[in-house]
C-alpha cells in the first residue's frame, strides 16, 4: 500500500477500467460468447422440438397400429365385428389426427385469457338480445 490508499488490486482494476484495448477485446470476447449462446440455445430448442415431434409420431403409430388391429379382427372375428370396426375406425383417425395435429407451439395464457373474455363477450351479447338475464344456476334433476 503506498501513499494514496491504493492497493495494487485496485491499481490493476483502474488500469483495466482506463485501457481502451481491454474493452474492445472484452466487448469482442462477449460478442462472441453471445453468438456461441445464441447458436447453442438454438441448437438445443431444435433438438427439443425433434424429441417432441417424435414422441407424438410414436404416439400416432401406436394409435394407427390398435386401429388396425381392431379392423383385422373386425373382419376374422364375425360376433364383434361391430365393436371392433369400431374401434379400430377410432384408432385409425386418432392416430392420423395425432400424426398431423402434432403441437408445434402452445397457447400462452394470455391468448388463452383473450379467447375466453371474447367467447363469454359473445354469450352475453346473445343472453341480452334473447332477453335472458341473470346468472346460470345449476340445478340437479332427480
Amino acid at each position: 500500500m503506498d501513499d494514496t490508499g491504493d492497493t495494487e488490486a485496485t491499481r490493476a482494476a483502474q488500469a483495466v477500467e482506463t485501457d481502451p484495448a481491454a474493452d474492445v477485446s472484452e466487448s469482442a470476447d462477449l460478442q462472441t460468447r453471445v453468438a456461441v449462446l445464441e447458436a447453442e440455445n438454438r441448437q438445443l430448442r431444435d433438438e427439443h422440438a425433434r424429441a417432441k415431434q417424435a414422441t407424438y409420431r410414436q404416439t400416432a403409430l401406436g394409435l394407427f397400429a390398435v386401429g388396425a388391429l381392431g379392423l383385422l379382427g373386425g373382419v376374422v372375428f364375425s360376433d364383434a365385428r361391430s365393436v371392433l370396426f369400431a374401434l379400430g375406425g377410432t384408432g385409425v383417425f386418432a392416430g392420423a389426427l395425432t400424426y398431423v395435429l402434432t403441437p408445434e407451439r402452445f397457447v400462452t395464457a394470455s391468448v388463452g385469457s383473450r379467447v375466453y373474455q371474447t367467447v363469454r363477450a359473445d354469450r352475453d351479447a346473445m343472453l341480452g338480445e334473447l332477453g335472458i338475464g341473470g346468472d346460470p344456476v345449476y340445478v340437479p334433476v332427480d
